[in-house]
């Protein structure tokens, strides 16, 4: 049976939640750990994006690269965030690096699998009636792809924050992944369980920002369809 002192109970993890943000810790943890999820999240997203259409011009090209791209996103994360910390430092910059990583290549993969899941038939109809290059890609491709690209994408969420809460515990004395790692380390559960529950709503408060996206790509392919 499970201890009660190794789980707390739920009256006991409101009161830690709300002792924390009287000290005004969380706040202070919560804003760090945010700074550094939103800034790696959109660059990784952006890039991984760009980088997708991009690598997909040229399908010789990607194939060529494929292999290198599958062996760096094999590597384990976590053995790259202490080298993160060495070359950047135990500011924010490692930890932002860190999540745009995580976030760019499933960004980029599913990218590259939206953008070469359109047929070639349907390539040859457009370029029969004239459209090339940026035309192809902006009546075609982009529609075609853009619900994989935004399933990736809120895939992505929780890999960001994991890369963040990673960094603040392996290094740094800020964020919401330090204070995770003083609580565990005083055995402090209440707090514990507090502060996880406070990652997963931010996550869940990202994954419902998607959903008007997520909509409005739905509607449109109800439409085309």
């Amino acid at each position: 049976m499970i201890s009660v002192d190794t789980v707390s109970q739920p009256s006991a993890i409101v009161a830690a939640w709300l002792d924390l943000v009287r000290a005004g810790l969380l706040e202070q943890d919560l804003i760090v750990t945010l700074q550094e999820f939103l800034i790696g999240f959109v660059v990784g997203t952006a890039v991984g994006v760009i980088a997708g259409f991009v690598l997909t011009v040229r399908d010789v090209v990607y194939r060529m690269i494929e292999p290198y791209f599958l062996a760096i996103y094999g590597i384990p994360k976590i053995a790259l965030a202490p080298l993160f910390i060495l070359w950047f430092g135990i500011g924010l910059l490692p930890k932002e690096v860190l999540v745009g990583i995580l976030v760019f290549f499933l960004v980029l993969i599913n990218t590259v699998a939206g953008v070469r899941s359109v047929k070639p038939e349907m390539l040859q109809i457009v370029r029969v009636f004239g459209a090339r290059g940026a035309v192809v890609h902006r009546v075609l491709i982009l529609p075609h792809a853009l619900p994989i690209v935004l399933t990736a994408v809120r895939a992505s969420i929780p890999s960001g924050m994991l890369g963040a809460v990673l960094g603040e515990m392996l290094g740094g004395g800020r964020g919401l992944g330090y204070l995770l790692l003083q609580a565990t380390n005083y055995v402090n559960m209440a707090q514990t369980f507090a502060i996880l529950f406070t990652l997963a709503a931010m996550v869940l408060m990202f994954r419902l920002v998607l959903l008007p996206a997520e909509a409005w790509v739905a509607r449109r392919e109800m439409v085309e369809g």
